[in-house]
């Protein structure tokens, strides 16, 4: 087995299923204009995994289902909340439902909340990685 194979099964073994409606935003995700980020799944983060993170941008995107209703999920969400926080993430929650309902207006305030940690860690004129996103001319395509 190579480096490579035991390193995705490592990685395998500390992920849980997505549900639906994580699975859901993650297809819509391309939709926000996502130059300066870079969102992954499940990412881990100390003792936590967020859902979704960047963490150029230290934004972190939750989906709920509806256990974190319940009054000891809700405290042990808020602590979570606050040791993230406190390492510099910004934490944005939402809810299975409105996910699976309303993901037009998830996506706007996921946008939103992009724009401001861009404004928040002075990175408005960020450049995506990925050369192919930054619209450099190409000298193989005659630029």
């Amino acid at each position: 087995m190579s480096k490579l194979d035991r390193f995705k099964r490592q990685a395998a073994r500390g992920k849980r299923a997505e549900t639906d409606a994580e699975q859901a935003l993650w297809n819509n995700l391309y939709r926000i204009p996502l130059e300066g980020t870079h969102f992954r799944r499940q990412v881990a983060i100390g003792p936590y995994r967020a859902d979704f993170g960047s963490l150029r941008l230290k934004l972190l995107i939750e989906v709920d289902g509806l256990i974190h209703d319940k009054p000891a999920r809700t405290e042990r969400d808020l602590r979570r909340s606050d040791w993230l926080e406190n390492e510099g993430y910004r934490v944005i929650r939402f809810s299975n439902h409105d996910v699976m309902t309303d993901m037009n207006s998830v996506l706007r305030a996921i946008d939103l909340a992009i724009e401001s940690q861009k404004r928040a860690l002075g990175a408005e004129t960020m450049r995506h990685p990925t050369p192919a996103l930054t619209r450099r001319p190409s000298p193989s395509r005659g630029g």
